[in-house]
């Protein structure tokens, strides 16, 4: 009968389950530290943010929100002292339309002082308020 030596069942057994015991051991240590939780809120960043929206949905909808409307009702856009400057933008028709979209976008970076950094811009795809989707 064939027997197995003592090397092989030490390696393909003993050693395996050794690893993973210490693997699970290693997992109980905590190696995170205890940190205050900060809102993130607009006014955290240099105001006012450059934003970039388009100015008609690329699917309209009959009854739909438009990009202003839904900027309206972004935090901190209101008031004197708001934390963005809009700058609304054609989309374009046909299929390149997005394209020319975000080449207006790019043209628009160049534009004027580079500071604050523009953190995005925003295409619209759609925005229904009878299905709420958005």
């Amino acid at each position: 009968m064939y027997k197995r030596d003592k090397t092989a069942i030490i390696c393909e057994v003993v050693v395996p389950v050794f690893l993973v015991l210490i693997g699970c051991i290693l997992n109980t240590i905590n190696y995170t530290q205890k940190s205050y939780t900060i809102p993130v809120t607009p006014d955290l960043y240099p105001s006012p943010q450059r934003i970039q929206l388009n100015l008609d949905n690329v699917v309209s909808t009959t009854d739909q929100y438009t990009p202003e409307q839904l900027y309206m009702n972004m935090p901190g856009t209101k008031g004197i002292n708001g934390n963005w400057n809009a700058n609304f933008t054609a989309n374009g028709v046909g299929p390149f339309a997005s394209l020319k979209y975000y080449e207006q976008t790019y043209d628009l970076s160049l534009e004027g002082n580079p500071e604050p950094v523009r953190y995005g811009s925003y295409q619209i795809y759609m925005a229904d308020s009878t299905k709420q989707q958005y």
